[in-house]
């Protein structure tokens, strides 16, 4: 199977932790494959609605996933389909519990040696668990049910260019929308859509090496009037390189700034340095790091004008044979609410072993820990979860 093959399915089991499971799919005829799959997944979490220690409330939640993707090699055309039901019970309280439905396409279409095309669409049709998004701390005995929402995105691109190439052009342009559909007390003012264009440059330096230049406006609108404020747009402007050492090492950073800008008057436009950075160091084909960074700015839920985030996260991956793997991972990130005294600072950590029996089967065993400290006393929490899955991949 081809890189671009397995780029839409990792993403979308990434949520499961570690992805082992090498399935040979059922071939449909003329190229086209299909993967179908299931995981079931039972977890205690030890602070359900992510409260201050003398609050916690545990809860043992049980997700059905089943899911299937399509995959069409059709020559200078790729097309990809990814489908996933996810269904969740609590014992604690069966008002959270959730059914989340995802659909995801994405299509490649090689114009020539020099020129391609790619599209993607996303219809995410999820929840905020009781804790989080607008019902964080005290919040979240506001409601009764977790907040539902639809998300959609659609994105298109051009490229000119080919890898031998001196320079390769990527112009880009994406919609994005959400949209909640229950407690409209707390969730009507969230609501908003953000159109995105931006191209980028990249100019190769030497074999191994590509100088980077890309520029990226977003603009935000709000369907609410009370959250006319928030409007607005944002500008980044960034530079930098990326380094390509096949099978070994692959990183890119870039870095500039980033400029928040509102429409109306009572916002202060925000300017930040900004950064995009990533790393993927495999030094053997059964073991790789992946290190990701970045500042970007947000939406808030809790607010202020926006959430200027920065995070970075180290994953490590290792096969210690065919029937044994093991994923670590950690995690370090701070919110700054921009407008209100309100920062947070987050870090996570967990450990997912696997056992594959066959290459269509992992049985998971996990353990993660996260933290939340804040400038609001009342937001603090920690939270323990440990769990045991299995997943099926045919």
């Amino acid at each position: 199977m081809k890189a671009w093959q397995l780029s839409l399915i990792a993403a979308a089991t990434a949520s499961s932790g570690a992805y082992a499971v090498n399935p040979d799919g059922i071939a449909m005829g003329s190229g086209v494959t299909f993967y179908p799959g299931v995981e079931l997944s039972i977890k205690d979490d030890s602070n359900v609605y992510l409260q201050p220690s003398n609050n916690e409330d545990s809860s043992v939640i049980t997700r059905l996933r089943p899911n299937a993707s399509v995959v069409a090699d059709l020559g200078t055309t790729s097309l990809t389909g990814y489908a996933q039901v996810e269904s969740g019970s609590y014992d604690l309280d069966s008002d959270d519990n959730y059914l989340d439905t995802l659909l995801q396409g994405s299509a490649d279409v090689e114009l020539s040696s020099r020129q391609s095309l790619g599209f993607d669409a996303k219809l995410n049709m999820a929840h905020d668990p009781r804790g989080t998004g607008s019902t964080q701390g005290a919040a979240a005995g506001s409601v009764t049910d977790p907040n539902e929402y639809d998300e959609t995105a659609l994105n298109a691109s051009y490229t000119y260019g080919a890898d031998s190439a001196f320079a390769n052009v990527t112009a880009y342009a994406g919609t994005y929308g959400k949209e909640y559909s229950n407690n409209e007390a707390s969730t009507s003012a969230l609501n908003h859509d953000k159109v995105k264009i931006g191209a980028k440059l990249g100019l190769k330096v030497s074999s191994a090496t590509r100088a980077l230049f890309e520029v990226r406006n977003t603009t935000i609108s709000y369907d609410d009037s009370a959250a006319a404020a928030k409007e607005g747009s944002e500008m980044k402007l960034l530079v930098g390189a990326a380094y390509d050492v096949t099978g070994k090492t692959t990183a890119e950073l870039l870095v500039g700034n980033s400029k928040r800008e509102f429409d109306e008057s009572t916002n202060d436009s925000d300017s930040r340095f900004s950064w995009e950075g990533s790393l993927k160091y495999s030094p053997t084909g059964y073991s790789t790091v992946n290190l990701t960074t970045g500042q970007s700015a947000n939406e808030t839920t809790a607010g202020g004008s926006y959430v200027a985030n920065q995070t970075t996260s180290v994953t490590w991956d290792h096969q210690f044979s065919s029937y044994w793997g093991l994923q670590a991972r950690a995690g370090l990130s701070k919110d700054d609410y921009v407008g209100v005294d309100r920062s947070d600072k987050n870090t996570s950590m967990g450990l997912t072993g696997i056992y594959s029996p066959t290459k269509n089967v992992d049985v998971k065993a996990s353990l993660d820990k996260a933290k939340r400290s804040s400038s609001a006393d009342a937001l603090d929490y920690d939270q323990r979860v440990a769990g045991v899955a299995v997943e099926l991949a045919f």
